[in-house]
């Protein structure tokens, strides 16, 4: 509703209608005042009256008891005008001074009865343009409250009895345009506006648009190039309206590098040290990272083998070829002649026989022959001259025999390699026996 008037203390009263126009702002201090009491010719008091000055910005309204004030009156003569529902009236010729109150007393008016004696329905004026399809009912002429919206939400409706409907244009009100595709909407004049709405939602795989009443949309726009913001991602394509790519691959081919990815800065490769590699190379050992490169100690093949011929193939590795005829030391005390044999260090057996029955012969690889002295054993110690023989501390001995054959005659003797030996003695006597 358009706002037809304020009345606060001494506050303005303003009206803007067919018979008023807005009055330029006045200086307070030259102006007065009208006040009176309106009441119908019948003794009633009427309430909500109007009471407008004829060609001038000021209005009023009767309260309760029909009583009035029209504040900042410029000094002057006016002619003041009273409406109300059941008719109007109005009184001419009064002064107005600056700084004083002109009060009118009570103001009888003519209050018609046009419905006196009318039946229900039987069509009148009330002379209120705030009503309409007038007509009487109980002897008063009555019209139903006029409608003054004009689903404008940028006007303020007013309805005043003497001019009716008024629509106020507003500015700075918020307010519904009907658009989705604005924002922020609010009254300009009269008129309802809002800023156009951003749809940009800053997605390269969506075609932005605006629909009056959906609002933004945004169609994916499957199979386009586009950049996913993802340095760790190549080949970045729009599915769904999402873009996304494939995963790059970091690697370097570099056993001593730490390969990731940074989706700001894509690719790194971080030196390692002291990490266990693998220099591709069967013919060296302890592969380590050192800053960044595969380092080793060359592989050693030597076997330890007189016989074979020690050699590396970086592919497989270690090669011990046997080797055949070559002078070797197989580093046993009980071989002699060592020589390599398909690669392996082989010698003749030595013999630890020293002839004497009363040693035991052994040998020990690694010191060789060793006799250990027999005691107790029977032996022989090649001497024909004793019997019995035994070994004591790896000598061989015997008891000697007795080679007496009681025959004077005789000389007994022993041989060591023959034994007892008897010789034909010398003796005068025994050759008669000759």
């Amino acid at each position: 509703m358009v706002c037809c008037f304020i009345i606060s203390g001494l506050g303005s009263i303003d009206m803007v209608s067919a018979d008023t126009s807005y009055t330029p702002m006045r200086d307070i201090s030259m102006t007065g005042g009208i006040k009176g009491t309106v009441r119908c010719d019948n003794g009633d008091l009427i309430e909500d009256a109007w009471i407008y000055i004829l060609g001038e910005s000021f209005v009023s309204t009767t309260d309760d008891r029909g009583n009035f004030i029209l504040w900042y009156v410029p000094e002057g003569t006016y002619t003041l005008k009273i409406s109300w529902e059941a008719g109007g009236d109005q009184k001419a010729g009064i002064a107005v001074k600056r700084k004083m109150i002109t009060d009118l007393g009570l103001i009888t008016v003519k209050c018609p009865d046009f419905c006196a004696g009318r039946k229900d329905g039987f069509p009148c004026s009330d002379e209120d343009a705030c009503t309409t399809n007038d007509a009487c009912k109980d002897g008063v002429c009555i019209g139903a409250p006029l409608n003054c919206d004009d689903s404008n939400p940028c006007t303020e409706d007013e309805c005043t009895p003497v001019v009716g409907c008024t629509h106020q244009p507003l500015s700075g009100v918020s307010c519904d345009d009907g658009n989705a595709c604005t924002a922020g909407d609010a009254c300009n004049d009269g008129t309802c506006n809002g800023a156009p709405v951003d749809c940009n939602d800053w997605n390269h795989c969506t075609q932005d648009d605006c629909d009056p009443k959906a609002g933004c949309t945004h169609q994916p726009l499957d199979g386009m190039l586009c950049d996913d913001g993802n340095a760790c991602t190549a080949k970045d394509t729009c599915t769904s309206g999402s873009c996304g790519g494939t995963t790059l691959n970091c690697d370097d081919g570099k056993q001593c590098t730490k390969d990731i990815c940074d989706q700001i800065a894509g690719c790194t490769h971080q030196l390692m040290h002291e990490v266990p590699c693998d220099d591709g190379n069967a013919c060296t050992a302890e592969d380590t990272c050192k800053n960044g490169t595969c380092s080793s100690t060359p592989l050693s093949c030597d076997d330890n083998n007189a016989c074979t011929e020690d050699a590396c193939d970086p592919k497989t590795g270690c090669i011990h070829k046997p080797s055949n005829g070559a002078t070797c030391d197989d580093h046993n005390a009980c071989t002699e002649q060592d020589a390599c044999t398909n690669g392996v260090c082989m010698g003749r057996q030595i013999s630890c026989d020293d002839g004497n029955p009363c040693t035991q012969d052994e040998c020990g690889p690694e010191s060789g022959c060793a006799h250990q002295p027999l005691s107790g054993t029977v032996c022989d110690d090649g001497n024909a001259c004793t019997t019995n023989d035994l070994c004591t501390n790896s000598v061989c001995g015997g008891t000697p025999i007795n080679c007496d054959d009681g025959n004077f005659c005789t000389d007994d003797a022993c041989v060591p390699s023959k034994g007892c030996i008897h010789t034909q003695n010398r003796d005068p006597s025994c050759r008669s026996q000759e």
